[in-house]
């Protein structure tokens, strides 16, 4: 954009200069002319023909300009569409693998309610099955490129730490009540709800790189 202006700022500084060029050699011809013919009754005339050829060659330049700029526009318009496209399918794959193992061990918790494995147990297998997910790398590709689905994002991220909060505060018992389920299954049902948001947020940005 920046070029754009510099190269309109030359092209009327051109048009202005060639235009001033024009008055001076006329009062120049015509202060010559009276000097001469100074008892000659003189009528002064426009010069028509400079101004057509002025806007002629100020049309040539604009269309020169324009015919040079816009496929340098376009392509690099098209590059950023493109790696904008690269970025959303980077953050989608660390989201998505991030929130799976996530989801995974959230929903995995069940065997500790149903009395089929312990908490140290289950535990281990979190820590073997559910330790992935690049969550910082995808939390600062969001906020440099995505600032405008920042707010999804936290939803569904405080959901899923809501949810292993009240996870991590069961392993404490040995006998749950529906209270304990009943809530348990609310807060995996509202992380896995507020993913789906996030995910069509992130669907929509798809659509501007088109």
């Amino acid at each position: 954009m920046k070029k754009l202006k510099i190269c309109l700022l030359l092209m009327l500084s051109f048009v202005f200069y060639g235009f001033c060029e024009d008055i001076n050699t006329q009062i120049i011809s015509e202060a010559h002319n009276e000097i001469i013919q100074e008892n000659i009754p003189t009528q002064k005339t426009i010069n028509y023909d400079f101004i057509y050829q002025l806007i002629t060659n100020g049309v040539t330049i604009i269309v020169a300009f324009i015919a040079g700029y816009l496929p340098s526009y376009l392509n690099k318009k098209n590059d950023s569409k493109r790696k904008k496209s690269e970025k959303i399918e980077s953050l989608y794959v660390d989201i998505s693998e991030w929130f799976n193992s996530s989801f995974l061990g959230l929903t995995a918790f069940n065997m500790v309610l149903r009395g089929e494995m312990t908490s140290n147990q289950y535990d281990e297998w979190f820590t073997k099955n559910c330790a992935k997910g690049n969550y910082l790398r995808s939390e600062i590709s969001l906020y440099l490129y995505f600032p405008d689905i920042e707010k999804e994002y936290k939803d569904m991220i405080k959901a899923v730490q809501d949810a292993f909060s009240y996870t991590w505060s069961l392993k404490s018992k040995i006998h749950f009540t529906e209270t304990d389920l009943k809530k348990y299954r609310d807060y995996v049902a509202l992380s896995n709800k507020n993913f789906e948001i996030f995910k069509n947020k992130l669907i929509e940005e798809t659509r501007h790189c088109k």
